[in-house]
């Protein structure tokens, strides 16, 4: 298993998906400051949205598309920026696509309102994505690295009706113990038990489990972990 990228994601885009959000309300008002407190971000959002509404007024855009139709095209866009080296004037539904299927069948682990699952998407696709514009490796040496839920992973969640927080972080040690051999689809085992299978860790894997954490966390700009650590 090889180590998971640290990249640098779009910090105010990622902060509007850390946190699951009560009620619409709750979106709009953490869209509203973030579109005050970042002119690129807000730059960017009236570039997105323009043919919904040229103002970029944000009532209308979102009582017209809604808070996931907004995130999945921000996260296309952001993707297309990494891919071409600039904001694209359309982006296709296909594209877009590619981000609204992250949370098909697996919604159902995740509380209301959370785009945690997505999250996790939105970093693998662009993990790929810099492996191939950036490192020029091949698809066939890309594979090598974790940027996909394994299909057995989503079989095995879909048929699980537990929901939790994070449900990110528990397919991130997921597919480290499976990779670890300490863990399979197969096993009967609840959710708050996946904790006891740190303790059967070997030294190294370990190590990279943690490194790989702390690269996952830094990408996706989730401070709160390293200020409790602190």
């Amino acid at each position: 298993m090889k180590n998971w990228l640290s990249i640098p994601l779009p910090t105010e885009f990622t902060n509007l998906l850390h946190t699951p959000y009560k009620s619409s309300k709750d979106i709009r008002e953490a869209l509203s400051k973030t579109l005050r407190t970042s002119s690129g971000f807000q730059s960017l959002f009236r570039r997105t949205f323009r043919k919904v509404d040229s103002n970029g007024n944000l009532e209308n855009i979102f009582s017209g598309l809604g808070w996931n139709s907004i995130r999945n095209q921000l996260g296309a866009g952001y993707w297309k920026y990494l891919s071409t080296g600039s904001w694209a004037d359309e982006i296709t539904e296909s594209e877009i696509e590619r981000f609204s299927e992250s949370e098909k069948g697996l919604s159902h682990i995740a509380v209301s309102g959370s785009s945690r699952i997505f999250l996790l998407n939105f970093y693998f696709l662009m993990s790929h994505e810099k492996l191939l514009r950036t490192y020029n490796l091949e698809s066939n040496e890309i594979k090598n690295y974790q940027v996909f839920i394994p299909q057995e992973l989503l079989d095995f969640l879909k048929r699980k009706n537990q929901k939790i927080e994070k449900p990110d972080l528990l397919i991130f040690y997921l597919i480290h113990f499976q990779n670890f051999g300490l863990w399979s689809p197969g096993d009967t085992i609840k959710f708050e038990e996946y904790g006891d299978l740190l303790k059967k860790l070997s030294d190294s894997q370990n190590v990279l489990l943690h490194q790989n954490l702390l690269n996952y966390l830094f990408s996706i700009n989730e401070n709160d972990f390293f200020q409790k650590e602190i």
